[in-house]
């Protein structure tokens, strides 16, 4: 979404909020566009309020909910990974006592992309199968599960099966930013086996989204700058990695400021990332991309049945 769009959501949430300061699902809905908007003081504020409220009313999803937001509030900014992980667990746990396993789906989910934040791959990719396991097969937040767990691939070079799993996502997922950062990590996995052709267009898309979706453009400069690391592109890489790195400092998102400040010192001392793309995947990484490509291919949004609420939720795609 257009910073400016953002802009006005995030005024319209805050007044839903206050003209009905009991109801948790608009106190979580003006966190969420806070959140996206990179005013963190304020979604801080919010995601509270309606955990407080949704307990008290015993309205388990917003409660759920308001635990999913603080989580993914807090591994943003890199401020309490440990509290992060705790309010994920309530989430969860919770969301499959009330029998709702389409939310312990997203939670999980979450927690699949704080394990990947702490480096721990082992617990990213054991948290993917069990997500895959809960989403329901229509979940409006499953081409996005899909590109983010692409994204585990990704930060361990299998660019071969992340470059499938992202072609894929790019089918069917339509929101220009999440597009614009989709095409970003294809340039990095065109980039990573070889594919100069497919990096030079791709890499021409992502430019075109970040620069006229604010949204997300700091991860696609990141995803940018490894890019052209990969083919030795060592201007360029800096280039994106500054960029990358300004546009994280100014909304607060230390998470993507420490990877592109990563990327670009490396950039600068001409280092190369290890060659890990002869690495085969394990049996439950290869099978679980394929179930996933199958059930996107599968994927009708119109086919979903049932509530639906955190369609928006991490800073890397969805």
């Amino acid at each position: 979404m257009d910073r400016s769009l953002l802009s006005t959501a995030c005024q319209f949430a805050l007044a839903a909020a206050h003209l009905l300061p009991d109801n948790p699902e608009f106190s979580n809905l003006a966190g969420l566009m806070f959140r996206r908007s990179g005013d963190f003081g304020r979604a801080e504020a919010c995601y509270p309020r309606a955990i407080i409220l949704g307990q008290k009313q015993r309205n388990w999803v917003e409660y759920i909910c308001g635990h999913i937001g603080t989580a993914a509030l807090l591994y943003t900014t890199g401020v309490n990974l440990k509290r992060a992980v705790r309010h994920l667990k309530t989430a969860a746990r919770m969301a499959r006592k009330e029998g709702m396993l389409w939310l312990a789906g997203h939670a999980v989910h979450d927690s699949m992309l704080l394990m990947l934040e702490r480096g721990d791959f082992e617990g990213a990719e054991a948290a993917a199968v069990r997500a895959a396991e809960m989403y329901p097969l229509h979940d409006r937040r499953f081409p996005f599960f899909v590109a983010d767990y692409a994204l585990v691939q990704l930060m361990q070079w299998r660019f071969s099966d992340a470059h499938r799993l992202l072609k894929l996502c790019l089918d069917v997922i339509d929101q220009p930013a999440a597009r614009g950062v989709i095409t970003s990590m294809l340039a990095r996995t065109a980039a990573g086996t070889g594919k100069r052709e497919e990096y030079g267009r791709f890499s021409v898309w992502a430019r075109e989204f970040a620069e006229k979706y604010s949204e997300h453009a700091a991860a696609a400069h990141y995803h940018l700058a490894e890019a052209a690391r990969a083919c030795r592109a060592w201007q360029e890489a800096e280039a994106h990695a500054l960029r990358a790195r300004e546009i994280a400092t100014q909304s607060n998102d230390r998470m993507v400021s420490r990877l592109a400040g990563d990327a670009l010192a490396l950039a600068k001392a001409r280092a190369l990332a290890p060659d890990r793309s002869e690495c085969p995947p394990s049996s439950v990484n290869e099978e679980l991309g394929r179930v996933l490509g199958i059930r996107l291919r599968r994927w009708s949004p119109d086919e979903h049945r049932g509530p639906q609420r955190t369609l928006f939720r991490n800073q890397w795609v969805a």
